[in-house]
């Protein structure tokens, strides 16, 4: 899902952790009847844990990549009415000695029911050496009656049935390894709550409250976010 259209100001904690940025490289991609695909290569930034964080190395002559692909099934893809699964994986090959997250899977599953969404995601993979794994839980509902889009695999963004825009309530739970606001690479627990106008097709004024609970130190934050989007069409 674009970032233009995820129903929270942000991706999940695990989401930012177990998904490498933007990488130089190829993919290949469409869809036929319920089903999309993606298979990729992509250069692999070399990388050390430093301080909690993920810092890119400098470039060196030795080349290494990750090998991605995704699919998803979507078995009930109607206007209102979504069933949708998929699966992905992140592969580094052999010379990505410090490319410290490889061996990634994830399963997806998510579905609409009228004004009503719900998706979830697990995630496995590999981290410094380490077997890490997390997962979230998310709901929507948009209380005006607006249905969430949903087009070759991806969710987007409510379009308003009136002058008067369209209202969302968001929760989300997240448990497991992510990145985790001011908590980098640590396994916590997040809950959500927010809050969504749709003033125009284009307009979105939302709000977010996160409280966190980081598993190791017992340490807790509160979050409050807000943010005016608009998005170029």
């Amino acid at each position: 899902t674009s970032s233009e259209d995820i129903t929270a100001l942000e991706r999940s904690a695990s989401t930012t952790l177990f998904t490498p940025g933007r990488q130089t490289g190829i993919q290949f991609n469409g869809n036929s009847g319920m089903f999309t695909y993606a298979l990729g290569i992509f250069e692999a930034n070399e990388e050390v844990l430093e301080s909690g964080s993920l810092i890119d190395l400098p470039d060196d002559d030795a080349e290494s990549f990750a090998y991605v692909g995704r699919a998803t099934f979507a078995p009930i893809n109607d206007e209102g009415n979504v069933l949708h699964f998929g699966a992905g994986f992140i592969a580094a090959d052999d010379n990505s000695q410090n490319f410290l997250l490889k061996d990634v899977y994830n399963f997806e599953a998510a579905g609409v029911v009228g004004p009503f969404h719900i998706q979830a995601e697990f995630f496995d993979g590999e981290l410094a050496g380490q077997d890490v794994d997390a997962y979230y839980v998310q709901a929507g509902w948009v209380i005006t009656g607006e249905s969430r889009p949903y087009k070759k695999g991806a969710f987007k963004r409510i379009k308003p049935n009136s002058d008067n825009g369209a209202w969302e309530l968001v929760a989300r739970y997240n448990d497991g390894s992510g990145d985790f606001e001011q908590f980098d690479e640590v396994e916590a627990k997040y809950y959500l709550f927010g809050v969504n106008w749709y003033a125009t097709n284009n307009v979105r004024i939302g709000a977010n409250y996160t409280t966190i609970e980081e598993d190791a130190t017992n340490n807790d934050a509160d979050i409050f976010q807000m943010r005016i989007q608009y998005v170029y069409e």
